[in-house]
């Protein structure tokens, strides 16, 4: 399996956001996982609650998308990319 990084953009509530984001691929196929829904309604979740960077950054994700902002403090350096030292 490769791992192959795909840059990303888009509008939430107003704002704009991009960075980039690994994701598995195998061959000429690209492997979407459904994202893991993660609760957005306070500070709930850690590094050490996700296995994978790709799991976190789903998360990280799908709450910019909720409630306009990194709810989980997943993205130390705000570059977009959340728990970059998991694999």
């Amino acid at each position: 399996m490769r791992v192959v990084n795909y840059e990303y953009e888009f509008w939430a509530n107003g704002k704009h956001y991009e960075g980039n984001i690994s994701l598995p691929n195998k061959g000429n196929s690209l492997i979407l996982e459904p994202p893991r829904v993660c609760a957005c309604n306070k500070n709930l979740y850690n590094y050490s609650d996700f296995k994978t960077q790709y799991e976190a950054q789903q998360c990280y994700l799908y709450c910019l998308g909720q409630v306009n902002k990194d709810i989980h403090r997943l993205d130390g350096d705000h570059d977009g990319r959340a728990c970059e030292a998991l694999p």
